[in-house]
């Protein structure tokens, strides 16, 4: 029986031998084996990544193409048509701070008279055409 345990021991070692030979690992998969079934399984995975990268390249042409539209927009608009739009800018900026100085004079000087600047200062502007009957127009001004 010893014997019978020796040869098989040696088998044993031979067979392991023989397989690690032949790449198969611990436990008793080949290597090739298991790196085809990675493979399957990131190909499984791939085609959403496939998907994925096409739409991204789909979006990049899109927006290549917007790039391109609002550089030839761009190109349209010459220097004095920036200075010009620089100088509007600062025109409104201006005309903000005469508003609100406007404002402030408006404030103060109902203050003094009694009245509330809050009630006149938060109706819109409303032009008065000028009437023929002086009389109607003072009766529209006394109703507001």
């Amino acid at each position: 029986m010893e014997m019978w345990r020796a040869q098989c021991e040696q088998v044993k070692e031979q067979l392991a031998q023989y397989l690690k030979a032949d790449g198969v690992d611990d436990d008793g998969y080949r290597a090739s084996t298991r790196a085809e079934a990675n493979k399957a399984e990131m190909r499984g995975g791939l085609g959403e990544v496939v998907v994925e990268r096409n739409a991204l390249r789909e979006r990049v042409s899109e927006l290549e193409r917007e790039v391109e539209k609002l550089r030839a927009e761009l190109s349209s608009f010459d220097g004095s048509f920036m200075d010009e739009l620089e100088e509007l800018k600062n025109k409104y900026r201006e005309t903000i701070k005469v508003n609100i100085k406007y404002e402030e004079h408006i404030r103060r000087l109902c203050d003094a008279c009694g009245y509330s600047s809050e009630r006149i200062l938060s109706q819109p502007f409303r032009r008065h055409e000028p009437s023929t009957n002086s009389s109607s127009s003072r009766r529209e001004e006394s109703d507001q």
